[in-house]
């Protein structure tokens, strides 16, 4: 499970047939010599990708206001105020950055 950082990957090699799998009584079918279920760990991935953790931890301390003129202009949104598209993509980050500080999230769990 994601939870305890072990993740199950089925590993299938190239080449198998249905007709190489077998099925149980119950018409699951089995593990074949192909494949094996292999436990690795989970490597967390952060959604870091938009938005950085220093600026995440600094959002999360601004009033609504000052959070929706920052996102603006760390997403470089000029035309918010007239433009739909920019202004729904400022509401949503705002939103969602606005709900983690409420449900007092932490930067990690606010960027994902």
């Amino acid at each position: 499970t994601e939870e305890a950082g072990v993740g199950v990957v089925v590993a299938k090699s190239r080449g198998s047939t249905s007709s190489s799998r077998s099925k149980s009584r119950s018409g699951k079918r089995d593990a074949t010599q192909e494949e094996q279920i292999v436990d690795e760990p989970v490597t967390p991935q952060l959604a870091w990708k938009v938005l950085t953790q220093a600026q995440v931890s600094k959002l999360m301390k601004l009033s609504p206001k000052d959070l929706a003129n920052e996102v603006a202009v760390i997403l470089s949104l000029k035309e918010h105020e007239q433009n739909l598209r920019e202004a729904a993509l400022l509401d949503y980050y705002v939103t969602g950055i606005w709900f983690a500080h409420e449900s007092s999230f932490n930067e990690e769990q606010t960027s994902a």
